[in-house]
This record gives C-alpha cells, structure tokens and sequence, in this order.
C-alpha cells in the first residue's frame, strides 16, 4: 500500500511540474531568456477600444466604456474558454469593484482603483502602481476553462491582456488559497533590483567580431556628446543585421539620453546604458557604433556567454521622421514582417511643436493576417501604461515616461514599454501600427523603435533611416520674452521655508513667458527666497520684473543685491494672471546677481488665506 501511495504522489509531483502555474508563470516575468523560444500560446487584448473602428471608422476615438456586455448589474470587460492566462489589466479611470472568475470559481474581490495602484495585497508595487495617472498590474492569473473579469462601474477606460494555450495544455488555475507567497516575493525583488549580472561571462569589446555559439547577455555603454542620435548602434548576428537604431533610441531614451531604470533597459545620470535583453549566435556576432565625426564618444564592452539560450534572433529597428503631418490621420509603421517570433517591446520619441496633445492614437497589433487586430487599444499613453495625457515622469520595470518636456505636452516626449510578461507570439506574420491622432493641424517628429524576437530570416521593411531623419533640434518656447531671465531658471541660493519649483502655466492662459513660473510655496511671513542670476552688465540699469496673481498669493517685498527696490507687492487676485512689468532701478554687478523675495503678508481678501509666490521673468530694459 505505501509503494502504491508513494507512486500516485510521484506521479502528482511530475505532473504539477509539467503544468503551468502561478509560480511558473511568476518566474517568466523575470526570465528574459525564454524570449529567444518558440511561443506554445497565444497573447491577445481586450479593451474600451471604439466599436465603430470595426464598422469603417478605423479612426473613432470613443474609447471610454465598451464592454464585452453587461450582465446583470456587471459589466464584463473580459471572457475567454480554454486554457490561458490573465497578464496584465490597465485603466485610466479604475472605479467600483472589479471581480476575477476563473474555471467558474471567484478568486479576486477588490476595488478597482485600489488594486492598481498597489493597495491591495500581495498585488504590491511594482507588480502594481499608479503611473502618470494610469492604474497598472502585471500578475498572472492562469485558469484551466475559463476567466472573465467584470466591474460594477461602467464608463471606464480598460486593458485586459490575457494569454490562451491549444487545448489540452495542463494549467493549475489561480487560486487565493494557494498563494505562491514566496515567488511573489521574488518577482517584487527581482523586478526593484533590476536583472542579476549574467553568470560565466567574457567581456568582449564593442566593434569586435567574435565565434559562437553564444549569446550576448548584455550590452554596457557609456555615451556623451552633443550629437548622440546621429550615432547609430548596428547588431549583425551571424551574418544577418538584427538590429539598427540611433543610439539613445536604441537604449528607449531617444533624442538624448535620460534616467531610466526598466528591467530590460536602463540609463544612468552619468550616461551609461544598459541593454539586458539576451541576444543568442549559432556562428558570430558583431555590435557597431557609427559615430558621427565629431560630437559624440561611446566607449563600453559586452558581456558573452557560451551556448545560445534559444533559435530566435533578437531583433531592434528604428523608423522616424521629423516631418509627420499630423492632418490627415494616419497610421505610423511600428513593425510589419513576415516569420516567425514574438513582440517584446515598443519605444517613442515625438517632438511635438504645440501644448496640444499629440497621443490619441491606438496600438492595432494583428497577428498571422487576422482581419481584425487582436490588440487594439484606446490610447498611445495607454498602451504606455499611463493615462489623460500626463506629463509626469515615472520608471517601472516594464514600462516608462523618462521624458516629457512641457510645457504641457509641447517639446519632447519619450516613453517605452516592454512586453515581458505580456509578450506578443506570432507564427506567420506581424502587422504593428499606431494612429497619430493628434489634436491639432501640426507636422511634429516621431519615431518608434520596435523590439522583437524571431527566427533567422524573418522579413520585416524597416530600413537605416538617414542622419537628416534623427536630428534633435532643440525645441524653442512657444513664447518667450526677449531678453528674459526665466525665474524658474535661476537657482536657489536660499530658502527659509518651503520650496521653489518650476511651474507649467500653459493651464492658466498666455503671458508667462517660457509658458512657465517659478512658484515658491510653503513660505509665511517673515519668510524669504533668494535667487542667483547672471548679468553681462554693470551699473545702474533699469530692471522689468513680472510677477504672477492669484487667490491665494501673498505680498512680497523684493530686493535686488540687497537693496529694495519695490517695498511692497500685492500678489492676490481673483483669478490668475500675470502682472505688467514692474520696472525698477538696481544697480547691477557682472556676473553674479542676487533677487530676494521677502513675503510680508497677506491679503485679507485672499481665499484661501495663504503666502504663494510666482516670479516670471527679470529684464534689463535697454
């Protein structure tokens, strides 16, 4: 009886192995390696997206509360059969509860809001976060029959990605009940830390041809110059370019390098970059820099590894313009090939000329010739994780905003996401585009670079772009007064209370100039702030100086190089406006200048009863 007891146990344990679980699944979010395999699944998306788009209107943009349907007093966002997975549910407006059935079985019962942006546990940060005001979370929940997610809110923006694998794959469903606690801790570790450094490696240097088979686990580089993006990274594995793109795009830090700190790419303040995506050789393997003649240097090394961690090949290519017209709209060629592989990453660039918001555009991502795209989003931002538009700048693991120039969503912008967890599978053919949906008449600069896996010979259209496509022209103020030294371009010298920031004040009208303030808050009464700017003049001049108003501004005192030259100024007013110029006398020193701003109080009238300051600009008056 024990020998046949011991049999059924051995036989249950060999047969758990072979399944598909939550830990296995949890380890693959940190596993880039299986990357360079054949995919046994399937990865589609369901969202808000606009139904007319699927009656002839391929650019509709009412992409706010769609739903599979409603069921009773739910509305399902997402139902699938067979056996499969959920890998990652995003929303801009997560509202009321959102439920998870799976074999027919409710395993999740949370609020919405509160479980995408790392409140509910062990669905922690970074597995979840609120990012730019979008709500993400990348956990696997796989079933053996079926799923379907439903929330008791209408009216909302959703992401529901999920994976389905042929009938009769083995799968033990989610279950609250049997937590994988402890790999849930790891995949949180792994994914702050960053991957771990390759294990039995030989740096290699860049521009150095070398034998397999191997693989490439990592590639480190440290840039600096002023003309980056007219350098370009090649990658040629075993005879067959792989990849091109400039380098900052390359990294997903396009037109220059910025802090970035995702799984799979990073980019340090000091200018190194790091790619740990593993790119396997059969024969040999090359990694080029083409630098421009001058205002560029890179110097760096790879990290190579014996035997190849899979038959695909890893692939990165770059397309981009700076003359995209905005009118008609379009759809912009992320990628189009024909092979076998799978999706495994995005990266934008766009140079946008106005505040307007350049990014209503969806993803439409169709696989093997489907008629319609099995990802279809409701969004550019979306489909980057974040949501309304929003300029703030955030790092995941799997996805980022590492630039966002301002003001508003003028200037340069670069945004990434990776699909680790949510990687795409083809098996013929992959048709990626994204809608420029822009919001004004405008010709703006965009560019994507797209990273993918595939086997050796996969056709795609993308080709080397020319120097004259990947130019970063510097983005001028859409108003800026001559002669103006910005307030919040000085630096801080002191500050007795509180905090001096820059202010985006596009929100507020025209008249500031740069379209933004410096804004000091926190300080009372009695408090001051002293700013250092810089004068090519000397001697007694003439100085404008603009001051922004408000409801609940103070007064101020200001000095310039410790004289006051404007005893007191009412900063309040019903609205905010900026003031006319106060044009004073000071006596100026080269070089080095000092503005003190001393609050004395507050308006009676001020609601709320506060002591905020804004400073525009200062002017010599010639």
């Amino acid at each position: 009886m024990r020998v046949v007891l011991l049999y059924f146990l051995a036989a249950a344990s060999a047969s758990a192995l072979d399944a598909i679980t939550t830990e296995s699944l949890l380890a693959e979010m940190t596993d880039l390696e299986r990357l360079a395999r054949p995919a046994t699944y399937t990865c589609r998306q369901f969202s808000s997206y606009d139904r007319l788009c699927t009656k002839g209107d391929p650019f509709a943009n009412a992409d706010r509360g769609n739903y599979l349907r409603k069921d009773g007093d739910a509305y399902v966002l997402a139902e699938a059969t067979g056996p499969g997975a959920i890998v990652r549910i995003w929303s801009a407006n997560p509202e009321g509860t959102l439920r998870i059935r799976l074999d027919d079985r409710e395993v999740l019962k949370a609020d919405f809001k509160s479980l995408l942006s790392g409140g509910v546990s062990p669905f922690l940060e970074p597995l979840s976060g609120m990012r730019a005001l979008g709500g993400n979370l990348y956990f696997p929940f796989p079933y053996k029959k079926s799923m379907q997610v439903t929330c008791s809110v209408g009216n909302q923006y959703y992401h529901v990605g999920a994976r389905a694998w042929p009938e009769g794959t083995k799968v033990v469903a989610y279950s609250p009940y049997r937590m994988p606690d402890a790999a849930i801790e790891r995949a949180r570790a792994d994914l702050k830390e960053g991957a771990p450094a390759p294990k039995d490696c030989v740096r290699r240097a860049l521009g150095q041809e070398f034998g397999g088979p191997g693989t490439i686990s990592e590639i480190s580089l440290k840039a600096s110059g002023s003309r980056l993006r007219e350098a370009a990274l090649k990658i040629t594995i075993d005879g067959e370019v792989c990849a091109w793109a400039p380098l900052p795009d390359f990294f997903a830090v396009g037109p220059a390098p910025v802090f970035l700190s995702t799984f799979a790419m990073s980019a340090a303040q000091d200018g190194t970059l790091v790619c740990r995506f593993p790119m396997p050789f059969e024969k040999s393997a090359l990694v080029e820099v083409e630098l421009p003649a001058d205002g560029a240097r890179v110097e760096g090394s790879l990290l190579v590894k014996p035997g190849t961690c899979g038959p695909f090949r890893f692939h990165a290519w770059w397309n981009g313009t700076l003359k995209l017209k905005t009118r008609p709209m379009s759809d912009w060629p992320v990628l189009r090939g024909e092979g076998r592989g799978r999706l495994v990453g995005t990266a934008l660039v766009v140079r946008n000329p106005v505040k307007q918001w350049w990014g209503e555009g969806d993803e439409k991502i169709s696989i093997d010739g489907e008629a319609f795209p099995s990802t279809f989003g409701t969004g550019t931002e979306d489909y980057f994780g974040y949501a309304w538009c929003d300029t703030g700048k955030f790092s995941a693991p799997y996805h980022a905003q590492s630039r966002c120039d301002g003001p508003g969503n003028r200037g340069w912008t670069s945004v990434n996401r990776f699909h680790i967890l949510d990687d795409i599978p083809f098996e013929k053919s992959i048709r990626f585009d994204m809608e420029v949906w822009h919001w004004d008449d405008c010709v703006m600069g965009y560019a994507t670079t797209a990273y993918w896996y595939a086997e050796p010979g996969f056709r795609h259209d993308a080709k080397v772009a020319p120097v004259e496509a990947r130019l970063a022209p510097p983005m001028e103020p859409a108003f800026a007064v001559t002669g103006a030294i910005e307030g919040e371009g000085m630096k801080v010298e002191k500050c007795t209370a509180g905090e001096a920031v820059k202010q985006d004040m596009s929100a507020y009208g025209e008249g500031w100039s740069g379209e933004a303030q410096l804004w000091w808050k926190g300080g009372r009464a009695g408090d001051a702030l002293t700013l250092a700017f810089e004068s090519a003049m000397e001697g007694k001049r003439i100085l404008a100086i603009a001051m922004t108003q408000a409801p609940d501004y103070g007064k101020v005192r200001v000095s310039i190089n410790g004289v006051v030259v404007l005893e007191e100024v009412d900063l309040h007013a019903g609205t905010v406006k900026r003031l006319p110029e106060e044009c004073v006398t000071a006596e100026l020193k080269k070089g080095k200048n000092e503005i003190r701003i001393q609050i004395t109080g507050t308006n009676p009238d001020a609601e709320p009863a506060n002591h905020l300051v804004g400073l525009d600009y200062v002017r010599v008056v010639e």
